[in-house]
Formats: structure tokens, sequence, C-alpha cells
């Protein structure tokens, strides 16, 4: 998706110009607006980051229990809604679907990942540079 696409569905989203790797990065943490949670009601926050007008990483933290049987439920739930395959799961929490990994709980949170492997080099780059660490 487009910056364009994501706003004009998420139109509360602030989303600034992009930095020298033109990378755009937006966090939402819904708890902290009424509005906000009206209109994400199971969604505590979400990340996104874009490389070049291009949504290249994604990740949205739910809220629910965290015992391991509501892990294994929500793991379940979004593997079954994605039709993630046993075939495309890279680990225990990872799955590769042609240029984009999609994580689930792999922190045993309720957290999605979605990450286009071709963005993911530009922002860890743009990561190792900002802790002052050469490539």
């Amino acid at each position: 998706m487009t910056v364009r696409q994501v706003k004009s569905r998420l139109r509360f989203l602030k989303i600034p110009l992009g930095d020298k790797y033109e990378v755009r990065e937006t966090f939402l943490y819904v708890t902290t607006n009424p509005q906000q949670c009206r209109r994400l009601p199971r969604v505590f926050a979400i990340e996104m980051w874009f490389w070049k007008d291009r949504l290249v990483r994604y990740n949205v933290h739910y809220y629910g229990s965290e015992t391991s049987e509501a892990i294994t439920r929500f793991m379940n739930a979004i593997e079954s809604h994605f039709k993630l395959s046993e075939a495309a799961r890279v680990s225990a929490h990872t799955y590769q679907c042609g240029n984009v990994s999609v994580s689930v709980a792999d922190t045993n949170k309720r957290t999605v990942s979605l990450r286009d492997l071709e963005g993911e080099k530009i922002l860890n780059k743009r990561v190792d540079e900002s802790y002052g660490l050469k490539p």
C-alpha cells in the first residue's frame, strides 16, 4: 500500500515526511484517544513504516489475554485468516510469503507483523546508522 492508500483508510494517522532514506514512520497508541478506541476497538497500537511511499513494515498489537492458551488461539485465528500454511513457516512464529515475512505473536504477545523483506534491508541500515554501527 502507498501512504495515500493508508491515509484514505486511516485518515486520523499523522505520517511525517521522509528522511534521507525516504523512510516515513508512524506510531499510534490507540489507548491515548477515546475516539481512536471507538474506531479500532481491539487494537492497542499500530506501527507503520514506509519506504519510497510504500508500506514496508506493519505491526499491530491487539488487546486481550496473553496466557499461553489465549496466544495459541490468537495465533491459530490469524494463521487461518491469512491462510498461512505450514509450508510457508520459517520459524515457530514466522511465515514467508514471497517477499513478505509475516510474524504472529513472535514476542508471545497478541501481535501481527508484516515486513517487506526488500524494505527491511533499508530500515535495518537506517537503524544501524542511528546507533553508529557499520553495516
